[in-house]
């Protein structure tokens, strides 16, 4: 038995739900009386699929899902209210009396019981729908309920009553700027405790241990305290911030993009006292942008069918063209430059004679004079590379798809002239962050791709040849490195200190 959700009714007594596992919406309802070690099955729900369960008192329960309103039209749905008076022996079906819903993607209905008598369900409509939940109340278990609240674009799907009238709603799970209310009147009203996410430490950059910068919603933060306070370092208008790179305390770059794909490189000489500006101006989008000082930078461009490889030497202003490549055939992945001479672009491209339907084989450039000249080298069998990262002008790592079933981690020690394979890894996993703070000791996040599901960070000594797992977590983007002994990691909600040390 794989429960989807269970709740108690004592120490004993529990019953869980159990979801088909042909997908259907006949989903199952168990029960045990001797807390957990045996369960027998009470109940198959047919065409029902069950969002929760709520427990009222140690004979009530309650649980909430939907079925097609039409069995052989599965496009609109109602939601149906499921209650036990036995301690969950036997459950009985009620239609909740508002309007069907579309089977378009959308949340999962909750739904909270304070006592037998009163209870809410979070009823979620579809990610198009303008509000993205509403909030029902019954105060006669269930015979009759009323719409309360309606929640905005960005959802709600947990809630929590202390009381008849002091409860909080918490934000959808879904969505990375999430609001928490607050009712004091039993649903009718809200008053919003958190704002949402209003710091990102996806870009993140950490000259020193005590100096940081990351992003919210105005613009630039910086801490000088390890990451404990933060205080406005830059505000300017953006639709997403891209990076920012810090090459020593005071000397810093950061890339803030509009919608269009341009938008601003902002320059720092005293620590991010002051910024100043210039518009990123690129024949066509630049796809990735790496900075190596305050005043180099190279960038991956795609124009119509053209990829480019540009180089700029004045922070930005101008831009030269390093490399050109025509045609729908070729894609770049990944840029890595560790320093003005030093750099790789992987990427893939359809090999001369292919067969139709055949994957790109993965291709990685090398430089060692700015890019004035490139060396090729095809990794014949692998597709879809990523993570491209190096610690210095020998040492390098990459990951790619073998066969397109199996991944493999491939390192170098010579600067990319031969790669080995290292052991592979799980085909489902995404690696989120690969990164090496030396040519031994380096860090992974494993995700599993949705964006509030858990960051497995893992760690290896030996040059990524053996890994094991370190730290289970909220999600993280990157982790960065300043100094041998430190380890900080940024994510949309998060942000974490490892200390090596201790």
């Amino acid at each position: 038995m794989d429960p989807a959700d269970f709740c108690f009714f004592s120490t004993k007594i529990g019953v869980a739900t159990v979801k088909a596992p042909d997908g259907s919406d006949n989903d199952d309802i168990y029960r045990t009386a001797d807390g957990g070690l045996t369960w027998d099955w009470v109940l198959s729900v047919p065409n029902i699929s069950i969002s929760g369960i709520s427990l009222a008192d140690a004979k009530t329960g309650y649980a909430v899902g939907e079925m097609a309103v039409n069995p052989m039209d599965k496009t609109s749905r109602k939601i149906v209210i499921l209650k036990s008076d036995d301690a969950g022996i036997t459950w009985l079906p009620t239609d909740l009396p508002v309007s069907s819903i579309s089977n378009e993607g959308k949340e999962s209905h909750f739904i909270y019981f304070l006592n037998n008598k009163t209870g809410w369900i979070i009823k979620s409509n579809p990610y198009t729908d303008a509000s993205r939940s509403e909030l029902l109340r019954t105060d006669d278990g269930g015979k009759t309920w009323k719409k309360t609240w309606s929640g905005d674009e960005t959802g709600v799907s947990r809630i929590g009553f202390f009381d008849e009238n002091t409860g909080v709603v918490l934000p959808g799970l879904w969505f990375l700027t999430p609001k928490i209310y607050r009712t004091a009147d039993g649903g009718n009203n809200f008053t919003q405790l958190a704002n949402g996410l209003e710091s990102n430490f996806t870009p993140l950059s950490f000259p020193d241990v005590k100096t940081g910068f990351a992003a919210n919603n105005k613009g630039i933060i910086k801490t000088v305290d390890g990451g404990y306070t933060w205080r406005q370092s830059l505000e300017a208008p953006f639709s997403f911030l891209e990076q920012i790179t810090f090459f020593n305390i005071n000397e810093g770059l950061a890339i803030l993009r509009n919608e269009e794909g341009g938008g601003n490189i902002y320059k720092t000489v005293n620590s991010g006292e002051t910024w100043t500006s210039s518009p990123l101006k690129v024949n066509g989008y630049a796809q990735q942008i790496v900075c190596t000082d305050i005043n180099t930078m190279f960038a991956t461009v795609f124009e119509l069918d053209n990829k480019n490889v540009i180089k700029s030497e004045d922070g930005g202003k101008t831009w030269k063209n390093l490399a050109s490549y025509s045609g729908k055939d070729i894609d770049f992945y990944n840029l890595h430059f560790i320093d003005k001479k030093n750099g790789w672009v992987i990427g893939t491209m359809m090999l001369t004679g292919s067969i139709p339907d055949a994957y790109p084989t993965v291709f990685i450039k090398r430089t060692t004079d700015g890019g004035d000249s490139w060396i090729d080298d095809i990794r014949y069998g692998e597709t879809t590379p990523s993570n491209l990262t190096f610690t210095d002008p020998q040492h390098g790592w990459y990951v790619s798809n073998t066969d397109d079933t199996s991944r493999v981690m491939s390192r170098t020690t010579d600067g990319g002239k031969t790669w080995e394979s290292l052991p592979f890894l799980p085909p489902y996993e995404l690696i989120e962050f690969l990164g090496f703070s030396d040519p031994q000791n380096g860090w992974m996040v494993r995700v599993y791709g949705a964006p509030l599901s858990p960051g497995f960070v893992h760690r290896t000594k030996d040059g990524g040849k053996t890994w094991e797992l370190a730290h289970t977590m909220n999600y993280l983007n990157k982790l960065v490195f300043p100094d041998k002994k430190t380890v900080y990691g940024g994510g949309y909600m998060d942000l974490v200190k490892f200390n090596l040390g201790e």
